[in-house]
């Protein structure tokens, strides 16, 4: 029999809502409590020097945020978690000639040499791939994005795992497991966690 998975759920929010991101976190964290056990809960949120938050009660809840364009995203579970949202902007009055070569030169910057090659072709939604999982990886490491974002590479063995087409993509990397998902054509989630989970995605919008 095999064990049972860590459940997370990712809300899915207006980022023009008025609420603290705090307020939404905790606002969240009691609908999650209730769902999954019933009843009403104490929720205390905090945060680390780094600004990562995290509950100090109840124990064995976990919490990850993020911005992006016109969402704010939360994931909670009963397990560390990262989560990270990015909206595939494009400057304005910019090509998407002049797009792509904006997002290769940050991949430059901030890339490992692994996943440079993978944006030789369709550069602007692999960008996107790439960057989500890795800034998944920091949110749940809680280091975020620092000196070494560059060194860390969320690409399988086989990377065609994670070029696949679909609006759900899952692979392991890093000694975690990474979930993608397609909100819109245009806007990417990727969530990742050291134990097997289960992903339940609520569209709040």
């Amino acid at each position: 029999m095999s064990a049972a998975k860590e459940q997370i759920s990712v809300y899915v929010m207006s980022s023009g809502e008025g609420a603290s991101t705090d307020e939404k976190i905790l606002l969240l964290a009691e609908k999650y409590l209730s769902e999954q056990n019933g009843g009403s809960k104490t929720v205390t949120v905090a945060r680390t020097e780094l600004g990562k938050p995290y509950f100090t009660d109840p124990e064995g809840l976990f919490v990850s945020v993020s911005h992006s364009g016109d969402y704010f995203v939360c994931a909670l579970g009963s397990c560390p978690v990262g989560v990270d949202v990015q909206t595939h902007s494009t400057h304005r009055r910019e090509s998407e000639a002049e797009k792509t070569e904006r997002l290769v030169n940050i991949a430059k910057r901030f890339f490992h040499p692994r996943e440079l090659p993978l944006l030789q072709e369709d550069a602007v939604s692999r960008f996107f791939a790439l960057w989500t999982a890795k800034e998944s990886y920091v949110k749940l490491t809680g280091q975020g994005i620092d000196n070494s974002f560059s060194q860390i590479c969320p690409l399988p063995d086989n990377t065609e795992v994670f070029l696949r087409d679909g609006e759900v993509t899952r692979w392991s990397a890093l000694g975690v497991l990474f979930e993608k998902r397609q909100l819109t054509p245009q806007d990417t989630l990727c969530v990742c966690a050291e134990k097997p989970f289960e992903l339940t995605v609520y569209n709040m919008m």
